[in-house]
């Protein structure tokens, strides 16, 4: 899956997309596992050029599999997103 990802939609830059759901004021809430070796955390520099609103939380600890290592903590922040939205 991961070399899937990297040939595919990882291999393009999606400034232009995410632009755009910036502009439509799509809510996003983006969460990076700081040690993420697919999706490296300079990304989130990345995304808060392209859009600005986006919520972004850094999960201490975590790699790329976060949403299994980390399920409750993303889930109680997920909620929060939803609450506040």
């Amino acid at each position: 899956a991961i070399v899937s990802s990297r040939r595919g939609i990882l291999r393009d830059v999606q400034e232009a997309e995410h632009r755009q759901i910036s502009r439509l004021d799509i809510p996003v809430f983006a969460f990076w596992g700081k040690d993420d070796q697919v999706i490296p955390i300079r990304s989130l520099g990345l995304l808060a050029q392209w859009n600005r609103v986006a919520l972004q939380e850094v999960i201490d600890g975590a790699d790329h599999d976060l949403v299994v290592t980390h399920a409750p903590r993303l889930g109680a922040l997920y909620r929060q997103f939803l609450r506040s939205e």
